[in-house]
């Protein structure tokens, strides 16, 4: 349903670009991030950024330390 509405919307000439945080065991992992990566491309959205949490409330449920972070992407 995502990739149609993305399709759709490339036809119309439209520019997307993704925001991408980083989420504990979601995709705070080297080979999911490559193929988030690779299906945003194929999609022909502009990979845009990558962010961590901010210091919100809830962040202790979906954040990735920023050294966690390097040392799991890099």
């Amino acid at each position: 349903m995502a990739v149609e509405a993305i399709c759709r919307l490339r036809a119309t000439g439209a520019v997307l670009r993704s925001q991408s945080p980083l989420i504990i065991n979601i995709n705070d992992d080297l080979n999911v991030w490559g193929k988030m990566w690779r299906m945003q491309t194929a999609l022909r959205t502009i990979p845009y950024y990558m962010f961590v949490e901010r210091d919100t409330v809830a962040k202790h449920y979906f954040e990735v330390p920023l050294a966690r972070a390097w040392e799991n992407l890099s």
